[in-house]
């Protein structure tokens, strides 16, 4: 039998799989057209392939991972053009603001709840820049700061009920006044202004007549402003919602602006926040039992490089305790500002997706409120423990444990000490001493913390003395004092923490030789260098130690080997902190990070070719020696 020729087989077989794919088109068709469906009862999928590390199956299910259970600021407007100021009504039924394109305002009235009301209503009748506004208990009344007439700002007052009303201008141009806002029953309208020749705001207030309501006195016979003693500068004022106190922005003790409260009948005056954050639009609780305000944090750095953090962020304080905290409700990930309380939930402005809009948030803010302290503790733990951990969140975690559960003395300096640790490690080294400072006040004598958080306290302060020191001998008796005090507190452990068990103790010993260590290597020369890593091994010699502050340790240690120029010694000794620690993650995944960093420096162009081979190379090799280090490799790749 003569044998076919190869090429005609393979022509063959072309036509042969043509008139397979041909009938399976036909088939879909006919079961498009006719409605046939297939259903797993009557065909079960086939058995997927267990080899495979993609395949899924009933009894391999595809993961997803979880959503943080954290709350999601949901958007509230959809302007084209930026919002710059907004409002709420007394009632918190009705909302105004002000969006710009190019300086020309618009300005929007509209219910709070959309399905609840008439469709959105712009005020087109005015004119001029329009920034600062304010809608009267019921929404009938909006006061707002326009520039028409004054550049420097006049308050003018419009009723909403007619759509063809002017607004009446209540200040002349001989001062510059704007932030205005109604008293809750609408008898007076608080503002603040700036005389001729003073720098410095004050509180005013005008009086509004009853008679004002009606069509034929409209605009007529209202009195001068007169001004609220506050015994100083103020700004920004908002009302409590029982009418009786002001809070107001003052730059008396700061530069940067501080919260004041004034009460109106008494003149008792009170500083709710303090320190160098920019703090700024205070609004109160509809309770009436806290302040929020948004607040930007103070520059940084120091001399040339000194920056202003980019990000501001909502915060409340209680305003019924003594010397209060203040505690954030938003992270440092997206601005927020200008916060607006109803009985429900948070309104604020917000750029989250380029264009600033308005948004809103529960009233408890990122964090929900468990229903137990423990509970509290727990979620930030999880929050702080998962991988590639959001710290921002996390922060607002802690302190939703301190905030929700002042009373629970353990969770309190727990939660401080932790918030202290994440402030360090974003270089606000002011936010941490403060943290620590607080976590020193826990009452709990049984817990590790406020002992843990002076040493961190101390080690803190003794490096930004010795960042602000400039000759070496400053630099030198900074260092030397750091290390005394460091020594005075280890001296008298026993004496002020009696009820710390064997354990405690030795941690907290050994935390006090590490940051000795961390001060002595500050100066950055051979000889400290070696006397740090020798308290180091001081450490790592220490038997039953706390584990991830071993791996901290060894991890420093290793530091200490690269700026001395050691790679392979550094090397071997990421390599100990990955076998001896895995369970400390933070410090196995550090020391992962960095010996990929020493063996796969970063290249570019032609070279990245061959920084996947080496990455290729370092996942087989550590695959079954060191899965981790390998897994990383792989993910670099």
């Amino acid at each position: 039998m003569a044998s076919t020729h190869p090429i005609a087989l393979l022509t063959q077989d072309a036509e042969r799989m043509a008139k397979i794919i041909l009938r399976l088109l036909i088939f879909s068709a006919l079961c498009a057209c006719s409605g046939l469906q297939t259903h797993r009862a009557v065909s079960p999928p086939p058995k997927a392939d267990r080899t495979s590390f993609f395949a899924t199956g009933p009894d391999k299910p595809l993961l997803r991972p979880k959503p943080l259970p954290v709350n999601r600021p949901v958007q509230e407007t959809f302007e084209a053009d930026p919002v710059r100021y907004a409002t709420l009504s007394g009632d918190g039924r009705w909302m105004a603001y002000v969006s710009e394109n190019e300086g020309v305002s618009k300005v929007t009235l509209r219910p709070v709840n959309p399905s609840h009301g008439p469709p959105p209503r712009t005020l087109t009748h005015l004119h001029g820049r329009i920034t600062s506004l304010a809608l009267s208990h019921h929404g009938r009344w909006l006061a707002f700061e326009g520039r028409a007439y004054d550049v420097k700002g006049d308050i003018y007052l419009l009723d909403l009920k007619e759509n063809n009303n002017r607004p009446i201008r209540l200040t002349d141009r001989t001062t510059g006044d704007g932030a205005p806002v109604f008293a809750p029953d609408g008898k007076v309208l608080y503002f603040h202004q700036s005389p001729r020749g003073r720098p410095q705001k004050r509180l005013m207030g005008i009086n509004l007549p009853a008679s004002l309501s009606s069509p034929t006195s409209y605009g007529k016979d209202i009195p001068g402003p007169h001004a609220i003693e506050t015994e100083g500068d103020g700004a920004f004022p908002v009302i409590s919602p029982d009418g009786t106190q002001v809070a107001f922005v003052s730059l008396r003790e700061d530069p940067g602006g501080d919260i004041f409260v004034l009460n109106l009948k008494t003149g008792a005056l009170r500083q709710m926040t303090r320190g160098p954050a920019r703090d700024r639009h205070p609004c109160w609780s509809r309770e009436g039992d806290r302040i929020y305000f948004s607040r930007l944090p103070p520059l940084a750095g120091s001399g040339e490089n000194r920056h202003r953090a980019k990000t501001v962020s909502l915060y409340r304080i209680p305003v019924k305790v003594h010397r209060p905290l203040s505690y954030p409700l938003t992270s440092d990930t997206d601005d927020a500002y200008q916060p607006m309380a109803t009985e429900s939930g948070l309104y604020f402005l917000s750029n989250q997706k380029g264009i600033t809009n308005i948004w809103s948030l529960p009233l408890e803010g990122r964090i929900p409120r468990r229903s137990t302290a423990a509970e509290q503790m727990r979620l930030a733990e999880n929050l702080a423990s998962r991988i590639s951990p959001d710290h921002g969140i996390t922060l607002l975690a802690y302190y939703k444990v301190m905030e929700a559960f002042p009373d629970n003395e353990t969770l309190q300096g727990k939660a401080a000490f932790s918030i202290g640790r994440l402030y360090e490690e974003q270089n606000r080294p002011h936010d941490a001493v403060r943290a620590y400072t607080r976590a020193m006040k826990s009452a709990d004598p049984s817990i590790a913390s406020p002992a843990l958080a002076e040493i961190r306290l101390q080690a803190t302060r003794a490096r930004e003395e010795f960042k602000k020191a400039v000759t070496a001998q400053e630099k030198n008796r900074a260092i030397d004092k750091g290390l005394a005090d460091l020594d005075r507190i280890i001296a008298r452990l026993e004496e002020k923490y009696p009820r710390l068990s064997g354990p405690q103790r030795l941690r907290v010993r050994t935390r006090a030789i590490m940051e000795q260590a961390k001060l002595i290597a500050l100066m950055n020369n051979p000889e400290s260098i070696l006397k740090a890593i020798n308290l180091l091994d001081r450490v790592l010699k220490t038997a039953d130690g706390h584990e991830p502050q071993m791996a901290e340790a060894m991890v420093s240690k290793a530091e200490l080997y690269e700026r001395m120029g050691k790679a392979d010694s550094a090397l071997s000794t990421y390599v100990r902190v990955i076998e001896r620690f895995p369970g400390a993650e933070t410090w196995s995944d550090r020391a992962v990070d960095r010996i990929l960093d020493i063996k796969v420096p970063g290249t570019t162009g032609e070279q990245q070719e061959d920084k996947i081979q080496l990455l290729m190379g370092m996942t087989k090799e550590y695959e079954k020696q060191l899965p981790r280090l390998a897994m990383a490799a792989l993910n670099r790749t």
